[in-house]
């Protein structure tokens, strides 16, 4: 039963989401879409060191240390890495969390940036908005729709169709090459943080916000950009998932969730120490050389342990509060408190301390539930 249940949980969880949005995935320590090659589907890469050189026509997502994009976008492209290069054009929104972060090609859409020292070279031009939160911020490409910048050092040498919107700890330079359409609306410790080259050109207004160094909306906006599209991908494919798992696993479903209630105390100690010992675990597995295919699979089996957990915390605390709701000795597992239990525990996890504290109970509980079950049938197998 385990292993049937693990090989359609495993479709559920992490096939079946994709391949609604139609994906390849490439993982490894490094990974290289080559030049010339071409690819007619959202492609997702995870290395430490990667680069899209090919062309993709559909989404681009790449989490790596290293991230060269040289290759043609044909959809939205997000980027989480450590040094990250973009390199040739971006049909779509671009989205891009990074230490040293380079754009020097055409963004049709959107940019959003979040990074330490952020350039956009000259022969970039960002088809609709511009938002970047960082330290160092050079804007040379031009931008058609409305520029939000907060940082340290922002320097701005280009055309902007719309409203500028700059907050800065240090300094606000507004090159010779500028031409701001709209109006310039700055803020800083004082109005001498804004330079203004004699060449530059601001055909609005250039408003000072005296004390406003930063600007809680603009960091939610631009955050949430970022992650909103996420957060909602996230949560309808979570509930997608408990419902099927509930429908079609029943069997495994309430085994996980009977585990986990008969033994709390046993199954949270139990999710503790998966939660420790497996990435200690795999740390080692890469620091041998002969140890990297095992750290490979480690990291995967973590990974689908933690997204299983998290998918059952909220299926267990809904069964389990059926059961003392309805009084009734037996717990049962099915699609509807199954559902309702996931978007509760959403909604609890929202308090402040005693929410988070219940959310990592339930998470840990699950984790251990699911990790000793996994445990007792590969020790079976293995006998």
């Amino acid at each position: 039963m385990i292993k049937k249940s693990f090989l359609i949980l495993l479709i559920l969880a992490v096939f079946v989401p994709l391949s609604a949005f139609g994906a390849t995935i490439k993982v490894g320590e490094t990974y290289t879409f080559k030049s010339g090659d071409s690819i007619r589907d959202n492609l997702y890469i995870g290395a430490g060191e990667a680069s899209s050189d090919g062309d993709v026509f559909g989404d681009l997502l790449i989490a790596a240390g290293s991230i060269t994009v040289s290759g043609n976008v044909f959809g939205d492209a997000t980027i989480l890495g450590g040094d990250v290069s973009v390199l040739e054009i971006i049909q779509g929104d671009l989205r891009i969390v990074g230490g040293d972060v380079l754009v020097s090609e055409n963004v049709l859409g959107d940019l959003v940036v979040v990074g330490g020292n952020v350039r956009i070279l000259s022969d970039a031009t960002i088809g609709n908005d511009l938002v970047v939160l960082g330290g160092r911020v050079v804007i040379q490409g031009d931008v058609n729709g409305k520029v939000r910048v907060i940082g340290g050092e922002v320097i701005l040498d280009s055309k902007v169709s719309g409203n500028v919107d700059i907050k800065a700890g240090e300094e606000i330079v507004i090159n010779n090459n500028a031409v701001i359409s709209g109006d310039l609306i700055y803020s800083g410790k004082s109005e001498d943080v804004l330079n203004v080259g004699e060449g530059a050109t601001i055909l609005g207004e250039t408003i000072f916000n005296k004390g406003k160094v930063t600007s809680a909306w603009s960091a939610k906006f631009a955050l949430l950009a970022f992650f909103g599209v996420f957060v909602l991908i996230k949560l309808l494919t979570i509930l997608v998932v408990v419902v099927l798992a509930t429908i079609f696993l029943k069997k495994f479903s309430n085994a996980v969730a009977a585990n986990a209630v008969e033994h709390l105390g046993k199954k949270t100690l139990w999710g503790f120490v998966t939660l420790i010992v497996i990435p200690a675990a795999t740390i080692v597995f890469f620091a041998s050389v002969f140890g990297i295919g095992l750290g490979i699979l480690s990291t995967l089996g973590y990974l689908m342990l933690v997204s299983l957990a998290s998918i059952y915390s909220g299926v267990i605390f809904g069964a389990w509060m059926d059961m003392l709701i309805r009084k009734k000795d037996k717990l049962n597992v099915n699609w509807k408190n199954g559902l309702l239990g996931v978007i509760a525990l959403m909604f609890i996890i929202q308090v402040p301390v005693v929410g988070g504290l219940a959310g990592l109970f339930f998470f840990l509980l699950a984790l251990g539930s699911i990790s000793t079950l996994t445990y007792d049938y590969l020790w079976a197998k293995r006998k």
